[in-house]
């Protein structure tokens, strides 16, 4: 009997005994008896096709996140997109020569500084709301900025006011054939337009006072609100913020945009359609 096996050879032995492991994607063959698992053959050999897809699935949904991201900050107090038109009441082009004005403004694109309202010299259209006042002063009022729409005056005889973006939606926006908010038995959604017109109109020099009486006569004859076309308690009430971006994106159709959520809804949802079926 041979005793004199070494320790060296003995290990050697036992690793050639053990089983060989496998499990690697590139030690299966995918067609041989002893493959460890075809499911994980199969996902090894599609993994290149899942990648690919959950790339593109992911790209599709932080393109879409960054669109109603911008939405969302164009229709509160972000950046909004502001037009070639309005470059001239930039502070770095007001009062400048023509020539000077086209140097400027081929330094900003060059630049691509996303503009904002601070960035003109009137800064941008307001719309004023919530009223308080006191026998000599309004007391306070909100402000809301209208990104993306620069006043072209310190008055900003350009702009529009609350009771203008309330006449535009009702109208571009009307509710079915045969359908009247006054009509139903809580009447209309209403907003109150009145601040908005007397803060506009503020006659410094001779002081707010005879604007406080005159903002105080016109609510006791009922001028106070303006009527949205909308149904209270039926249909949704439309906020300040949505008459901004209505007014800024020209009244775009509801139907159209109702549209490309739902498809958009519906091509995501068949990407991850097709990647549960891969991994199958």
């Amino acid at each position: 009997m041979k005793m004199n096996t070494s320790y060296d050879e003995l290990d050697t032995d036992i690793e050639q005994q053990l089983p060989e492991k496998k499990g690697h994607c590139d030690d299966i063959d995918c067609e041989a008896i002893d493959c460890v698992s075809p499911k994980l053959c199969s996902v090894c050999k599609d993994s290149f096709k899942l990648i690919m897809l959950c790339i593109f699935i992911g790209f599709t949904i932080s393109a879409y996140i960054c669109y109603i991201i911008n939405l969302i900050e164009c229709s509160s107090d972000g950046g909004c997109q502001y037009e070639v038109q309005h470059d001239y009441y930039l502070k770095e082009n007001f009062n400048k020569t023509k020539h000077r004005r086209l140097t400027v403004a081929g330094i900003i694109h060059h630049n691509r500084h996303r503009k904002t309202c601070d960035d003109y010299e009137f800064g941008c259209c307001e719309i004023y709301t919530g009223c308080n006042y006191n026998e000599t002063d309004f007391t306070s009022y909100h402000t809301y900025r209208l990104h993306g729409l620069p006043k072209h005056n310190k008055e900003g005889t350009n702009c529009p006011r609350l009771d203008d973006l309330v006449s535009e939606h009702n109208y571009h926006y009307p509710l079915p054939e045969g359908e009247n908010c006054e009509d139903s038995i809580k009447g209309c959604y209403k907003i109150e337009t009145e601040c908005d017109i007397r803060i506009r109109y503020l006659d410094v020099e001779d002081g707010f006072k005879d604007d406080i009486e005159l903002y105080k006569k016109n609510i006791l004859m009922g001028y106070k609100y303006t009527n949205l076309v909308e149904r209270t308690g039926i249909d949704a009430e439309p906020s300040i913020y949505e008459l901004m971006y209505e007014y800024r994106s020209k009244y775009p159709s509801r139907d159209a945009s109702e549209d490309s959520v739902f498809i958009v809804f519906i091509i995501i949802l068949l990407i991850l359609l097709v990647c549960v079926s891969n991994n199958k």
